[in-house]
């Protein structure tokens, strides 16, 4: 029988952290990305950026790279906006 993706994933995740990890005994918690609406399995996220209490995960770096620029922008426009009624 050949390994499927997932056992070969394991695998190799199991040489990088020698940790075994049973993927169809764990249960997962899937949220969205904020960005394009993909799901992300928080268990295997990688892709993760905090703002204040909040944690967002992302399916693409691209997304979570549009999501920070977003946060910084409209941070740089209420500052501006504050300065500006002042």
């Amino acid at each position: 029988m050949t390994p499927g993706v997932e056992e070969i994933s394991d695998f190799i995740l199991w040489l990088e952290d020698g940790a075994i990890r049973d993927r169809k005994a764990d249960q997962h918690e899937w949220v969205h990305d904020p960005v394009c609406g993909l799901p992300v399995d928080v268990w295997t996220s990688d892709l993760r950026y905090h703002y204040g209490v909040n944690e967002y995960l992302f399916a693409l770096s691209d997304a979570c790279n549009v999501y920070q620029r977003s946060r910084r922008d409209t941070l740089l426009h209420l500052t501006h906006q504050k300065n500006r009624n002042n």
